[in-house]
């Protein structure tokens, strides 16, 4: 173990100020590294050369200086906090946030990166960044590192190799695993695969088995078919060990071997998961967790690759043999950080203290190998006909629309996809002022608060978004995203701090976010032959999770009344009686049922702006300029058309102020709950038992006193809809006819889940099987010892949205067959 350090030179940057030196002493401190023997140092004024608008470099002709005078100060360690001195230390980087946490030598001595000491001023994460670094640092400096085998790997170049990897694998406790692949959809490959065995005797070792080799003209790596055959049985007979084996975002490569038919044995530890269970809040990337867990970390996500797999690139494979060298070394170092990563958090989580990390994980990993997975392995049926449909009316929608904003800018070559001309019409021609702090940005978040400075600006970015949007939509919905005919998604119950599962493109590089798609192209999506699309959703279920937490009696009487909830609300904001409003709604009156301007849609908007505590200025980004002058317009401002941005979100803030008044115990129970999770350590726990680490100052920061207020409803309503999922897809006794379950599990499939509904399919001829559905999800919730169910309203059809016809118990498959024609006929005669 290295000695204690005396010496500590902490480069920071020319610039440091007074403020910053502070701050920096204020994080020392609270670390227990006051008294250590840290000096701070500035070498680097003047290196850093700029190559581009957002690019620099450092000038290595000062390399020399800089060498002699921080060798002179004979240092023990360095902390490097300087972009410039860490391009002179690593001759490679000058990115303290890609490198941060990353322990490298330079003269044989130790050199940790810290990232930016500001950051933990504009970001709720930095400040709990910065003091895991400095715990690191006083590690470091204590001689006290955390314990990490070094790392060595073997690339599998014979049949004797194959045969040493096999049998370490099936004399391990533990293998850590990761794949590559290239490619997409099916043309995707395993490229390679790695293995990092930890021994029974204590030996810890990586083996990489290659099946790409971009050098040889047949693109193989492996000369002859029997030598590749065997690799993959190699590969097949690892994977049954019954060694734990762990993974990071291994829902991924389970989706790639399972195509292989070679699924992981004994899988019950994954790094992403293991992470996001405990800090919900913060990157959940493999290199960010090792730069955490690791004491003897170095970034290496580079070496071979931009990226970890993500989506919105496929992984390229080198063609060099030097560049092959290199990924097959990135693949060990991946396997070696996941699995030590592992071991870490396997230790943590032993801790008593983190108990509720536990259920957490448990919870998430569950969903993430059951439901998720499936529903992302299946994909749902694309109709090519209505795809292609859409594609045309959306391309010549945005065409219409292209010209029409020619016309009205008076240029007959603008381009709304270009930012500056954007930017040139916007804050140059149409003389729009720039918002404090902002600038001239064409986002389109700022661009909405800019519409309400004059009619005319409004009414040509409205124009912009009318070019954009088909355009956008006619090309990410295109055929060329299917796999085999199927609109695919991968589903992560890791994608948001809710336990809501979020989705995104699939791990087979085609398909996108099934969530948010467009309503009108609902109708694209359909069933396989044989079956019926059902679509249940639980019915203002968020509003009944916050209601009986906060133990509002008002407002638990209204959620649970057979009454239309958003007419009652809709009736207190624009002092209209109930009645009026539900006649208003079964005659789909626009005044009450638009689904921007109607009061019902803008009294949904106000009450989830209330309960998740939204400012008024974020309610109005979030209803619109469309919808609250609407609301004005209802309650009586005949000219809310030509307010101001100031007298619009005034507007809002007293939609908001009518809310609390309407269930004055709402503010008073958040106030509580503040107090509560502090007093825990920031910790909250919503019905489900899933529970969040909060990283702001809930005392203090608006944004993380909303995120809590949110965390109740949609918490609650994840650990409902999570709870069935588990049931649904573990427990084939859910759904019994005459006390006889299910013999066949395709009767009924999950599909994919969006928002507060469950999608999936149920065979044509168990359609009966829906009732069941419901009665399971409309489940027993318990919240200080009150009892209630959360409606759950259904849908079900050949196809998705309008395609569907209103679910009820007595419905046949004729009914549904007999509308799906009627549609059809209406599609027809309107194309």
């Amino acid at each position: 173990m290295p000695n204690k350090k005396s010496n500590v030179i902490w480069l920071c940057q020319a610039n440091f100020s007074a403020g910053l030196e502070s701050l920096l002493t204020k994080q020392l401190l609270n670390a227990g590294l006051a008294d250590a023997p840290i000096k701070l140092l500035s070498l680097t004024n003047n290196c850093l050369v700029k190559q581009t608008k957002t690019k620099f470099t450092w000038d290595q002709t000062k390399y020399a200086a800089f060498e002699q005078t921080l060798l002179s100060k004979n240092p023990d360690m360095i902390v490097c906090n300087d972009k410039a001195a860490l391009g002179f230390l690593t001759q490679k980087y000058i990115s303290l946030a890609l490198t941060r946490g990353s322990v490298y030598t330079w003269h044989d001595i130790p050199v940790l990166i810290i990232d930016e000491v500001r950051k933990t001023k504009s970001t709720n994460q930095g400040e709990w960044i910065l003091k895991q670094d400095l715990a690191k640092l006083k590690r470091w400096i204590n001689g006290t590192q955390r314990h990490q085998p070094k790392f060595s790997y073997t690339v599998t170049e014979s049949q004797m190799d194959l045969r040493d990897a096999y049998n370490a694998a099936k004399n391990s406790i533990l293998i850590g695993t990761d794949i590559e692949t290239s490619g997409q959809g099916r043309n995707c490959l395993i490229t390679c695969s790695g293995y990092t065995t930890w021994e029974k005797s204590g030996k810890v070792h990586t083996y990489v088995i290659p099946f790409v080799d971009t050098t040889q003209s047949d693109g193989c790596f492996w000369r002859e078919q029997v030598e590749e055959m065997n690799a993959l049985k190699t590969m097949k007979e690892i994977h049954a060990t019954p060694a734990k084996k762990i993974l990071q975002n291994g829902s991924y490569d389970s989706a790639h071997v399972l195509t292989y038919h070679m699924p992981y044995n004994n899988y019950c530890l994954d790094t992403l998961h293991l992470w996001h269970s405990v800090w919900a809040e913060s990157p959940k990337k493999l290199d960010f967790i090792a730069s955490i867990c690791l004491d003897f970390y170095r970034y290496w996500k580079d070496e071979s690759k931009e990226d970890e797999k993500n989506d919105t690139q496929k992984t390229k494979v080198p063609q060099t043999a030097d560049g092959l060298r290199a990924y097959w070394r990135y693949n060990a170092l991946d396997c070696y950080y996941t699995t030590m990563c592992a071991l870490y958090l396997s230790q943590l989580y032993s801790v008593p203290q983190l108990a509720w990390a536990k259920t957490n994980y448990v919870k998430e990993i569950r969903q993430q190998l059951g439901p998720c997975l499936a529903g992302s392995m299946r994909g749902v049926k694309w109709n090519k006909q209505i795809q292609q449909d859409f594609e045309i009316n959306l391309t010549m929608e945005s065409l219409q629309a292209h010209d029409d904003l020619k016309l009205m800018v008076a240029d007959p070559d603008f381009n709304p996809n270009s930012p500056p001309q954007v930017k040139q019409l916007v804050y140059g021609m149409l003389q729009a002022t720039p918002l404090p702090r902002k600038g001239q940005t064409t986002d389109q978040t700022i661009l909405k608060l800019i519409q309400t400075q004059h009619p005319l600006t409004r009414r040509i970015i409205e124009q912009l978004w009318k070019v954009k949007k088909p355009k956008n939509n006619a090309a990410k919905y295109r055929q060329e995203v299917m796999l085999n005919g199927r609109f695919m998604y991968k589903i992560s119950a890791a994608g948001t701090e809710t336990a809501r599962q979020a989705t995104k493109q699939s791990d087979f590089w085609k398909g996108s976010n099934v969530q948010n798609i467009p309503e009108p192209m609902r109708i694209a999506y359909e069933a396989d032959p044989g079956y019926f699309l059902f679509d249940f959703d639980y019915s203002q279920s968020d509003a009944y999770f916050t209601a009986f937490e906060s133990e509002d009696q008002k407002y638990m009487h209204t959620m649970l009344s057979p009454d239309d909830t958003h007419c009652i609300h809709a009736a207190h904001f624009f002092k209209r009686t109930y009645d009026e409003l539900i006649a208003a709604k079964r005659n789909h009156e626009d005044w009450c049922t638009h689904k921007v301007t109607g009061v019902r849609s803008v009294t949904k908007r106000a009450v989830y702006g209330a309960n998740y505590m939204m400012s008024a200025y974020t309610l109005f980004i979030t209803m619109g300029q469309e919808a609250v002058i609407a609301a004005g317009l209802q309650l009586g401002y005949k000219d809310a058309g030509s307010w101001s941005l100031e007298q619009l979100v005034f507007l809002c803030g007293k939609l908001i102020e009518a809310y609390f008044e309407l269930y004055p115990c709402l503010q008073p129970w958040l106030v509580e709950e503040i107090t509560r999770a502090v007093a825990k350590g920031n910790l909250v726990t919503c019905f489900g038992g899933t529970t969040r680490l909060f990283f702001g100052d809930l005392n203090r920061d608006k944004a993380a006193q909303r995120e809590m207020a949110a965390f109740y409803g949609q918490g609650g309503t994840a650990g409902n809809i999570n709870a069935f999922l588990d049931d649904f897809f573990f427990d084939d006794g859910m759904f019994k006819q005459n006390e006889v379950a299910l013999t066949d599990s395709s009767d009924i499939m999950f599909l994919f889940q969006v928002h507060d509904s469950v999608v999936g399919q149920v065979r044509q001829d168990k359609v009966h099987l829906l009732k069941s559905l419901k009665l399971q999800m409309e489940r027993d919730c318990t919240i200080h010892g009150r009892t209630f169910k959360v409606p759950v309203e259904g849908q079900v059809g050949v196809g998705w949205g309008k395609r569907m016809v209103d679910w009820h118990e007595d419905i046949t498959k004729e009914d549904i067959l007999k509308y799906e024609s009627q549609w059809w006929e209406t599609y027809r005669g309107e194309k």
